[in-house]
């Protein structure tokens, strides 16, 4: 019995190596695009996960994406990109066993088995690594129907965060919803490596830690040239995140339209 443990566990292992390493080739590279003018903040929700080779790839060219959109003054006008790493079951370990993926892992990735990949505005399907870039640069410039005019996230001493904002829009929209996610970086913990090994120390960046309006995110109605504001009061947070990492991803969407716009901050402690 136990013997055919051991092999189920084989395969099983070198399935999930196959769905890791089939879908992008480790030595796709960088590859500019026309740079479009930028008028909002692109939500990538990246695949990702520590028993991965190839993700590392993944984090590579979103560092690169980062640097090229979000400059200064692209940052002051209200655009940019804003990604989220959403670690998958079949690459990952769960919170309570130190890794990185949380129970809704499963709805905010439904089914999905190969990484890196990625989720734009979701508006685009689950992406390969090679088409990144392509996706961000057609709906970086396409207008926003919502505005962030602002957004602000404090840590209180005993471990309650609390979010406010407002938002506003120049056009009729129906069916609009909130979304508030919690993400954390620089965390110092393992990853695989295209070369096969472990890297013991290596630094995670923007990594999904809660949502703070669950999983379908809550209803908010934004009337046309006035500001809506929202209030997100005392919510706790997962006691293995460090506050002092912690950014707060905002982002409001509709069923038709995705994402319409989104925002960040950082999480000031008190």
């Amino acid at each position: 019995m136990k013997s055919l443990h051991k092999i189920s566990l084989i395969l099983t292992v070198a399935a999930i190596m196959v769905g890791c390493e089939q879908r992008i080739d480790p030595a796709d590279r960088y590859i500019p695009v026309p740079n479009p003018e930028p008028v909002r903040y692109v939500l990538i929700e990246e695949y990702t996960g520590i028993h991965c080779k190839n993700c590392p790839n993944g984090h590579k060219r979103l560092a690169e994406i980062e640097a090229f959109y979000n400059t200064d003054e692209n940052l002051l006008k209200g655009a940019g990109v804003i990604s989220v790493g959403i670690h998958i079951p079949v690459f990952g370990d769960p919170v309570d066993q130190g890794g990185f993926v949380t129970p809704e892992a499963d709805l905010l990735a439904p089914g999905q088995n190969y990484a890196p990949a990625a989720r734009i505005n979701r508006r685009s399907d689950v992406l390969e690594l090679d088409r990144w870039q392509t996706t961000i640069a057609s709906e970086i410039p396409r207008k926003a129907s919502v505005k962030f005019e602002s957004l602000n996230a404090t840590l209180s001493n005993d471990g309650k965060l609390s979010v406010v904002g407002s938002v506003s829009t120049e056009d009729n929209i129906d069916g609009t919803r909130l979304q508030v996610w919690v993400i954390e970086d620089d965390i110092d913990y393992w990853q695989l490596q295209p070369d096969g090994n472990y890297e013991e120390h290596y630094s995670h960046h923007a990594v999904y830690r809660c949502s703070l309006t669950g999983f379908e995110g809550e209803s908010i109605t934004i009337n046309r040239n006035y500001s809506t504001e929202f209030e997100l009061l005392n919510q706790i947070i997962p006691s293995v995140c460090n506050p002092e990492n912690l950014r707060v991803v905002a982002f409001i969407e509709t069923d038709d339209a995705g994402v319409l716009n989104a925002f960040e901050t950082h999480v000031i402690t008190q």
